[in-house]
């Protein structure tokens, strides 16, 4: 699959398999900071992340006041 729905179009073809989502993270104490990039629609969203203490990432997106959560797992 190709990051079709890009708003850069020179950026159209390359492939979403193993492009990376999370950019700019930077340290705030406990979590990190940054911008998470969803190729289902081209768009980019303000990002908190921080590591559980089971291990499994959470992140989350906002637009504005309204923010997801998910839970990522290592992979083994």
């Amino acid at each position: 699959q190709k990051d079709t729905k890009n708003a850069d179009k020179n950026l159209r073809s390359r492939k979403i398999m193993g492009m990376a989502v999370l950019h700019s993270l930077k340290a705030d104490g406990e979590v990190w900071r940054g911008t998470i990039y969803d190729p289902r629609n081209g768009k980019s969203y303000r990002s908190v992340v921080y590591l559980q203490k089971n291990g499994n990432l959470n992140v989350k997106g906002c637009l504005g006041p309204i923010c997801q959560s998910q839970v990522w797992t290592p992979a083994n």
